[in-house]
């Protein structure tokens, strides 16, 4: 804001962005480092992705988001996100293509207008730690693309939104007919948004409601199996439970949560050793999992 907007005037928070801000990063990364012994560690780096896919995953990615952003139509607690192997793979070439005219277009606008490049800084910036996520979580596709992570760009979106629709407005003084076609089309835009808020916040009203919904659009998601076992396992209903568990593992055979849970299954039908079978497969693939530190139950 102070560059682009306040260029040229005294710049009132000149003090605050020389020390305050960076003596606050610098206490923040210090400690980081500290308790995690790095920025990010990760358990196991070679079941992640490489440096080169996570390169050419990355404007993928982004372009994920920003399209999301504009068109919230497939709604999802749990997206997938299968990584590009390739420079050649379509989504990829679509993805940088896609990429540079945006940039393009901002670094146009951004010379006649410095709000609206002020704007898709705003969209753009908060996106760049979720890019991160493909080193973390490389090696599991459901946890990578998350709508949550647009909660801030939104904000910049709506900026740009108000803005441009403004001036646009404006710029149709002189034609009575097309001021009263442009509010029109916002009310229409608004009217979708507010529609698939409404619609989304339906699925989230109960567990089951939730994970069925996930299971619909995103069925290889081995977590998302062991949820529904568990409100199966609640709920009594121990056959359903058994074979979302037995699901969750065909999916993922070392998903240690989906073993334990299963081996309840088998203990509340009284199968003492398949229950035991079980469970010392999850103490044994999920050292430290805080759901096993008390070590296996009593028969």
């Amino acid at each position: 804001y102070e560059l682009l907007l306040r260029r040229g005037q005294k710049w009132s928070g000149l003090k605050t962005a020389l020390t305050v801000y960076p003596a606050t990063a610098l206490i923040y990364l210090t400690v980081r480092f500290h308790v995690l012994g790095g920025f990010a560690p990760l358990p196991n780096p070679d079941a992640y992705l490489g440096n080169y896919q996570i390169l050419i995953n990355s404007v993928y990615l982004l372009m994920r988001y920003l399209w999301m952003l504009v068109f919230p139509v497939n709604l999802n607690a749990f997206h997938t996100f299968v990584p590009a192997l390739s420079v050649l793979e379509l989504r990829f070439i679509a993805s940088v293509a896609a990429f540079s005219a945006l940039f393009i277009l901002w670094m146009t606008a951004g010379k006649r207008d410095r709000f609206t490049a002020l704007t898709f800084i705003w969209v753009v910036l908060p996106l760049l730690p979720t890019l991160y996520l493909l080193k973390i979580f490389g090696g599991e596709i459901w946890n990578i693309f998350c709508e949550r992570y647009l909660y801030l760009p939104s904000f910049g979106f709506v900026l740009f939104i108000v803005y441009a629709g403004g001036h646009f407005h404006k710029s149709l003084s002189r034609n009575p007919w097309a001021r009263a076609v442009v509010p029109a089309l916002f009310l229409i835009i608004l009217i979708f948004y507010s529609a698939r808020t409404v619609l989304g916040n339906r699925v989230w009203r109960d567990n089951v409601t939730l994970y069925s919904d996930g299971l619909e659009k995103s069925p290889q998601v081995a977590l998302l199996h062991n949820n529904m076992g568990f409100e199966y396992l609640m709920n009594g209903m121990r056959g359903e439970a058994e074979s979302e568990f037995t699901v969750a593992l065909r999916l993922d055979p070392k998903y240690e949560k989906a073993y334990y849970n299963l081996g309840l299954v088998y203990m509340k039908e009284r199968e003492w050793e398949k229950a035991r079978t079980y469970l010392e497969t999850a103490l044994g693939i999920g050292q430290g999992v805080n759901f096993l530190d008390d070590g296996l139950p009593h028969f």
